[in-house]
């Protein structure tokens, strides 16, 4: 069970901001802070069923370079432990448990085209990367601890989002 100073997150929000987790408790109206042990920042974030959270891409803060590597926090007391790379480097890509798979999908990555002074994640403005879309789904396979490209995708362009729709709606053309 994740713990944030001996207190569970099932009754609580969490907000991750880079490296630092803000715990809200409703009961108490209270917050506490918690720093997260690591170097990746703009990873994406998300409470698994078990209780655990887990870290998906990001930006090394050393090398400015996205990241494949993905890591489960289940106290903030321990060190996080990795798992499987991600096929694809991401930068902050919408994540969805379904069915005990995680899938990955969007995000930014850097293509091999130059540089514009715009750009913002490596200070050379002469032959550096530049951020683009990955336009592509992964998802995770516990079991194989493995990440795997899902086959033939959709395009995908800046802010899309991965939804999971659990049960069949009907919505008459009056309601929203």
């Amino acid at each position: 069970m994740f713990a944030v100073e001996n207190r569970t997150i099932f009754d609580r929000v969490n907000i991750v901001d880079q490296l630092s987790l803000y715990s809200y408790h409703p009961p108490s109206n209270t917050w506490t802070k918690s720093q997260i042990q690591g170097d990746t920042v703009s990873s994406s974030w998300i409470s698994l069923k078990d209780g655990r959270i887990l870290q998906v891409g990001g930006v090394n803060e050393k090398t400015d370079i996205p990241s494949r590597s993905c890591a489960l926090f289940s106290s903030l007391d321990e060190e996080p432990c990795a798992i499987g790379d991600l096929v694809r480097r991401r930068v902050q890509p919408s994540l969805a448990e379904f069915k005990g798979l995680v899938f990955a999908a969007g995000g930014l990555t850097q293509s091999k085209k130059r540089k514009t002074d715009s750009d913002a994640w490596d200070s050379d403005l002469y032959g550096g990367q530049a951020e683009v879309v990955e336009a592509s789904v992964e998802f995770y396979v516990p079991e194989v601890d493995c990440w795997n490209l899902l086959p033939s995708q959709p395009k995908v362009t800046p802010g899309a989002q991965l939804s999971l729709v659990r049960r069949s709606a009907r919505l008459n053309s009056d309601e929203c």
